[in-house]
C-alpha cells in the first residue's frame, strides 16, 4: 500500500476508483491501492485505520460476509462509520448476476450487532460491536412506499413477509457506527 494515512477505505472498489481513499479490490486496476482477495483474512490493513468504510454491493459476492463484517470491524476506528449497499432478496436482479451467493433482508446484519452473535440474556450480557441502521430502497416503480416500509423495524419486516414479491425492492443500505470500547 502506498500510502497508510488513509482516513477512508472503498472495499471492493472495481473502478469506481475514489480519489483520496484507500481503495482495496482482488483485481489490478488503475487506482487500486490494495489487491487482495477479499475471501482470505486477515485483510491487510492496520486495525483501529478508517473513519469511513464503503461496502457497494460486493457482499453479495463473497463466501463469508460474517468475516467480512469481522474484518470491517477490525480496521474500523471508534465510531467509524460503514455503509453497506446490498441487493434485497426480492430484487428481480439478485439472481440474475449467476456471481450472487445470496440476497438479503433488513435484519441479514442483525446477528453482527454483539460480540456473542445474539447469545444475549440478562445473566449473559455483550458487548455492542455496532449500532445499526438500515433501509429498504426501491426502484422508481414502487418509490412511493419506501417512506413508509421504512417507519420502524416491524413495518420493514411485515413489508418482507407480506409485501415484497408483490412490490420488489432493489437493494437494502446498512449504515453502521462501530462501538469500540476503548480500555
Amino acid at each position: 500500500m502506498k500510502n497508510n494515512n488513509f482516513k477512508r477505505l472503498n472495499i471492493g472498489c472495481g473502478y469506481d476508483i475514489k480519489e483520496g481513499w484507500c481503495n482495496l479490490d482482488c483485481v489490478e486496476n488503475k487506482g487500486v491501492n490494495v489487491i487482495h482477495d477479499l475471501d482470505i483474512f486477515p485483510y491487510p490493513l492496520k486495525s483501529n485505520q478508517f473513519e469511513f468504510v464503503l461496502v457497494n454491493n460486493i457482499l453479495e459476492h463473497l463466501n463469508n460476509p460474517e468475516k467480512v463484517i469481522d474484518e470491517i470491524y477490525r480496521v474500523s476506528k471508534n465510531n467509524g462509520i460503514v455503509v453497506i449497499n446490498v441487493p434485497h432478496f426480492s430484487s428481480w436482479g439478485v439472481w440474475g448476476d449467476i456471481t450472487h451467493k445470496r440476497g438479503f433482508n433488513s435484519t441479514s446484519l442483525n446477528h453482527v450487532q454483539r460480540k456473542n452473535k445474539g447469545k444475549v440474556s440478562l445473566i449473559n450480557k455483550t458487548d455492542v460491536l455496532f449500532e445499526i441502521d438500515k433501509k429498504i430502497i426501491f426502484p422508481t416503480l414502487y418509490k412511493i412506499f419506501q417512506p413508509f416500509v421504512n417507519i420502524h423495524n416491524t413495518t420493514r419486516c411485515i413489508y418482507e413477509k407480506y409485501f415484497s414479491r408483490i412490490f420488489p425492492a432493489d437493494a437494502v443500505v446498512f449504515k453502521l457506527k462501530a462501538i469500540k470500547n476503548e480500555i
